[in-house]
């Protein structure tokens, strides 16, 4: 009988191996995921506007996600405002201002593929006669066979409960595939150049290489009674995905706001007892506002993109909200690491609406599982 073959495992590989089951060596795979994908990024704008011109061009963007990417669908929605004009509309809701399907562009976001909602809805819109795109990290998955135009991230093995390259990845990838609508009339910087592209993936890596200020920006986060996450534009999906990682690494129970939301509710139960991280630049006048509401009112404030958490120089592009979604990583895991808890075991694990807000608590929840979908629509012609 031939003996059986072993199958050996070199020292490096399983610590690599290890390595990636925890959230900070994720993270710290960011940069290079990133770059890989600057390489591609104006590939990716021609295929949009290729399609674009094969249907015509496109009445409609529709964006579909499950809980955890629907903070990337938001950023694609942005992103549509910003190159199209003031133009994009709510989804439709009066039957009769549904445009024709075939002048319909859906982007279909789901790092495994196999996401069965995403799935459902993005064949009945390839039957309908759409012009489906998907964002996958498993180029063979079912989601990304059934594409006219398949994006594969590319990121490798994610197993941290706490996903962290795929969704950076996910955001250059998408404000990449907006670039190719063929009607701009925005002001924001394309990223649809590799050059420019590459520059975000450098900047990556020079965040997660100031850990300090992270460290510094935890310590006072933490001993709050009640923390919010609060961006503005084209930061709101980075301030949701600040909180879902702050949820998911270090056993708090925050949520993520709009400014606009915040300041319709939430900001009334702040007080000296309470934190607020903030996302924005400077400029941003409803933001400055908040900040003097807040700080009026005792509360504590943090601010990503200020000295606290510092940002490098891309003001003014959708690109920003991947960096200041990697200094809410950042944040998360020296929050984690301030309370003693580990970021790859945390208690709770969880997808909560937007629409609500509960104190911060130390709390004890099992896992939910992940529910809704985020859609975004507009008239890009």
């Amino acid at each position: 009988m031939p003996a059986t073959p072993s199958i050996a495992t070199s020292a490096a590989e399983t610590r690599r191996i290890l390595a990636c089951r925890h959230v900070r060596g994720e993270m710290h795979e960011q940069p290079d995921v990133l770059a890989r994908l600057s390489r591609h990024v104006e590939h990716f704008a021609h295929q949009v506007g290729a399609l674009a011109a094969e249907h015509g061009g496109f009445r409609d963007v529709v964006f579909l996600a499950p809980a955890r990417t629907q903070p990337v669908a938001i950023l694609g929605r942005h992103a549509v405002v910003a190159r199209c004009g003031p133009r994009a509309l709510p989804p439709h809701t009066d039957a009769d201002s549904v445009p024709d399907p075939r002048e319909r562009l859906v982007i279909a976001l789901s790092p495994s593929g196999e996401d069965e909602r995403v799935l459902e809805l993005s064949r009945r819109a390839a039957d309908a006669g759409s012009a489906v795109v998907t964002v996958t990290n498993d180029a063979r998955s079912p989601l990304a066979r059934l594409a006219t135009v398949t994006v594969d991230l590319a990121a490798g093995l994610e197993l941290s409960a706490a996903p962290t390259k795929s969704v950076t990845g996910m955001m250059l990838a998408v404000l990449a595939l907006v670039d190719g609508l063929p009607t701009a009339q925005g002001t924001l910087p394309s990223i649809a150049d590799s050059a420019r592209a590459l520059s975000v993936a450098r900047a990556v890596g020079d965040l997660l290489a100031d850990q300090a200020s992270a460290d510094a920006a935890a310590a006072r986060l933490v001993p709050a009674r009640r923390i919010a996450v609060v961006g503005h534009g084209h930061h709101h999906p980075a301030a949701l995905e600040t909180a879902r990682m702050l949820r998911e690494t270090a056993d708090l129970l925050v949520e993520g706001f709009s400014v606009e939301e915040f300041r319709s509710g939430p900001l009334g139960g702040f007080d000296a007892e309470t934190a607020v991280v903030l996302l924005a630049g400077p400029g941003h006048a409803a933001v400055r506002s908040l900040r003097a509401r807040l700080r009026a009112r005792g509360a504590h404030v943090l601010a990503i993109g200020s000295a606290d958490l510092p940002l490098p120089g891309l003001a003014g592009s959708g690109a920003e909200c991947v960096l200041a979604t990697v200094r809410g990583q950042q944040l998360a895991v020296a929050a984690a690491r301030a309370l003693g808890v580990d970021p790859d075991r945390p208690a709770v694990i969880d997808v909560t609406p937007s629409s609500l807000f509960r104190p911060c608590e130390r709390a004890r929840r099992p896992a939910d599982a992940e529910r809704g979908f985020g859609g975004a629509s507009g008239p890009p012609r």
